[in-house]
Formats: C-alpha cells, structure tokens, sequence
C-alpha cells in the first residue's frame, strides 16, 4: 500500500498511515462494509468508534499545526 503524504502529520520518524490517512481509509471502509449484506450493526459500531478515534487523532494535528504555525509567526516576524 502506497503511503499518503498529508499536511497534518508528516512527521517523518512515524512509521505506518497518519492519523489523517487513517480516518480517510477508515470513513471508506464504512461505506463499502454499510453496502454489504453481511453487515452487523455490532461490527459497524465498533468501526464507527475506530473511526472517532482517528478523528479525534487527526483534530489534535491540526491543533498542533496552528499552534506551531502561529508560535513560528510569533517568533519571526519577518
């Protein structure tokens, strides 16, 4: 599987999918296991609190990169 780049965690000692990558392949997984006739309300669940927790992992990313982007401006006015 080809690793996605992604502005939110390009943290390049990680190793595996950034947060936003996973929420992404996660959301698609969703989908495509919704449309299947083997569906379990219990499996999709437990896919749907997987994929809140990559949400909540992707946001504090975010967070972290505004804040590290308003402290570089702060710091180097230039």
């Amino acid at each position: 599987m080809k690793r996605m780049k992604t502005e939110y965690n390009n943290n390049e000692s990680s190793k595996g999918p950034s947060n936003a990558d996973a929420f992404s392949a996660l959301e698609t997984a969703m989908e495509w296991y919704e449309q299947q006739s083997e569906c379990y309300p219990t499996q999709l669940l437990l896919l749907k609190r997987i994929g809140n927790f990559a949400a909540k992992k992707r946001s504090m990313d975010r967070i972290r990169l505004s804040e590290q982007s308003r402290i570089r401006t702060v710091s180097d006015p230039n």
